[in-house]
């Protein structure tokens, strides 16, 4: 029981530390009718897990908003940018995160856009990423 409440405190004081990157993603041409929370938070994750990759050792508190246009397919079609950072490193990082992850999976079937438009919002929190 005893090694169980030291481990306990070293995994909490190691969270204290660090907090898992923060991407958010928000739909900005939706479809009345179409739930599409799903579909953007399987993009979080997916981009989460690139994002993570491309990190640089950077330790700085900042955001970077970018919006993507993404076809029927998956594809991308555009990356534009929102704002940046002021840290080309993070700027760049964020890019590749979407670059990394095209295609996505398609956009739900009954979504009857040409194209879907997204927000995704990159918030490091200072300490770096988690690691794995």
């Amino acid at each position: 029981m005893r090694l169980f409440l030291v481990l306990l405190g070293i995994v909490y004081a190691f969270a204290q530390g660090r907090s898992d990157p923060d991407v958010r993603v928000k739909v900005i041409t939706g479809q009345e009718g179409i739930d599409l929370k799903p579909y953007a938070l399987n993009l979080e994750t997916a981009i989460r897990r690139q994002w993570v990759k491309a990190w640089p050792r950077e330790t700085v508190q900042a955001t970077v908003t970018l919006r993507v246009a993404i076809e029927k397919s998956g594809d991308v079609a555009k990356i534009s940018v929102v704002s940046l950072s002021g840290h080309k490193a993070l700027d760049r990082a964020a890019i590749s995160a979407i670059s990394n992850c095209n295609p996505f999976a398609p956009v739900p079937p009954r979504y009857e856009g040409k194209r879907l438009v997204v927000e995704v919002a990159f918030h490091y929190d200072g300490h770096g990423p988690p690691a794995g």
